[in-house]
């Protein structure tokens, strides 16, 4: 659900006219990568709670994420490729090819070289900047695991300092810059900025107890979201109601709203996951859909399904084949 928000969200506002704007603003109340952090907070941590062991660990969280991204760091060379030869200029620099490849399989994935800026938007995958976040996370949980049994309330603790981080970093770092950007925006692509999302997840995962004992109280969440919206009380710290920055109260309520239908309504078993394809494979396609002049939501949204399909059943779903502990098994 939340990543073909974010496909809509950014399909709408590359490849459509002002006509959605109305759209566009209704979907930024329900933001996906929120939404991905607080999720991946709870999952990931659950993980590797029901199997402490940093080997099988990091060997799952490595199947899950990287064939994929490397079948679309591909697909995204190829987009590359085919703008650079119809403009001409392919082959000039095949070392940033090369660079650029390395990048996205690694940490850099939010790195666009110069050559690239004449591709579609002029960055081939800008989605990809939650990958790095994500897969930073996914190293310090481990770490914060064994603190966490040392030190009680170290969840709590860095869930409030990354949330101040993120509140003030940004006013407190504008000064200070390395190169052409300020340290705010290389901590920006960390778990330090936006680390309390994914510790909300955590904290609810290590309080579960209580979430279902007071399951019904979540349900205050909607009603919250309802005013905020309606009133639009502008951009704070803690009632920010649109885009990646949310606001805290804002933020808890929407989190309790993601509660709700993964506790409160049927589960339901889908048999493809292409959730993860869908996510890393859009931007691809609108680029390459702005080269070839065909601005189509539709079109768009049609052969993103198509690659995520494919990326799951002939790459991701063989690979997590090998994975010896799933958390979908434990559950």
């Amino acid at each position: 659900m939340f990543a073909l928000q974010v496909i809509l969200i950014h399909g709408l506002e590359n490849l459509k006219d002002n006509s959605t704007s109305a759209i566009v603003s209704f979907l930024h109340h329900f933001p996906g990568v929120p939404a991905f952090f607080f999720v991946s907070g709870f999952l990931i941590y659950a993980s590797f709670d029901k199997n402490p062991s940093p080997g099988s660990y990091f060997k799952n969280r490595f199947l899950r994420l990287f064939p994929g991204l490397v079948f679309v760091t591909l697909g995204g060379l190829g987009v590359v490729v085919y703008s650079h030869m119809h403009s001409g200029s392919f082959g000039e620099n095949v070392g940033t090819y090369l660079l650029w490849v390395v990048s996205q399989i690694t940490l850099g994935q939010a790195w666009n070289p110069a050559e690239f800026r004449d591709v579609g938007l002029g960055v081939v995958n800008g989605a990809l900047w939650t990958i790095t976040v994500e897969i930073l996370f996914y190293f310090t949980v481990p770490l914060i695991y064994w603190f966490e049994s040392k030190f009680k309330h170290l969840v709590l603790a860095m869930f409030i300092m990354s949330f101040l981080i993120f509140a003030f970093g940004e006013t407190m770092l504008k000064p200070f810059n390395i190169g052409s950007k300020n340290i705010f925006d290389y901590l920006s692509l960390t778990p330090v900025i936006w680390g309390w999302m994914f510790l909300l997840g955590t904290l609810v995962y290590k309080n579960l107890i209580y979430v279902q004992k007071y399951f019904k109280y979540l349900y205050v969440g909607f009603p919250v979201l309802i005013f905020l919206i309606y009133f639009d009380l502008g951009s704070s710290i803690f009632l920010t109601s649109s885009g990646n920055r949310l606001g805290l109260i804002y933020f808890c309520a929407f989190c309790a709203m993601i509660l709700v239908f993964a506790f409160g309504t049927p589960f339901l078993s889908l048999k493809h996951d292409t959730s993860y394809g869908l996510y890393v494979w859009h931007m691809v396609v609108i680029n390459f859909l702005i080269i070839i002049e065909i601005r189509s939501l539709l079109v768009m949204i049609l052969l993103t399904v198509l690659l995520s399909l494919i990326s799951w059943l002939l790459v991701e779903r063989p690979m997590l084949k090998m994975k010896k502990i799933s958390l979908r098994a434990s559950a």
